[in-house]
């Protein structure tokens, strides 16, 4: 699984913990919750080293930001800037099988979209 892909995952990860379920299934959950956690806070991290390293920046130093909050890309540095965040999002994320949902674990809830499932495929066996 990659990063990308599990940060992909949010809002139905968000979504599934919301609902009461069997005792495995919820302890699994909390599991792959807290390695979700655990990467999107390097993602934050990693992303926050590739802005600081692609930023324009003003004359005083400070990272130049839009009116919509949109950070300003040095203009020789945009592809750089690019290549690194696909870099970063296809990084390969090592998940136990253990913490992989069953099919039958879904089908007791009335909560998910094809969308939700369509996330959650490659954590799904």
């Amino acid at each position: 699984i990659t990063l990308g892909n599990l940060l992909n995952m949010k809002k139905t990860l968000e979504k599934l913990n919301e609902v009461e379920t069997n005792f495995d299934f919820a302890y699994r959950l909390a599991k792959i919750n807290k390695e979700y956690v655990l990467n999107a806070d390097f993602y934050d991290e990693k992303y926050k080293d590739i802005v600081n390293d692609v930023a324009e920046r003003d004359s005083n130093g400070e990272i130049i930001v839009s009116e919509k909050g949109i950070v300003k890309i040095q203009e020789s540095r945009e592809e750089d800037a690019q290549k690194k965040l696909n870099e970063l999002v296809s990084v390969e994320i090592s998940l136990d099988d253990s913490l992989k949902i069953k099919l039958d674990d879904l089908k007791e809830l009335n909560c998910l979209s094809p969308k939700d499932i369509m996330v959650l495929e490659p954590i799904l066996e």
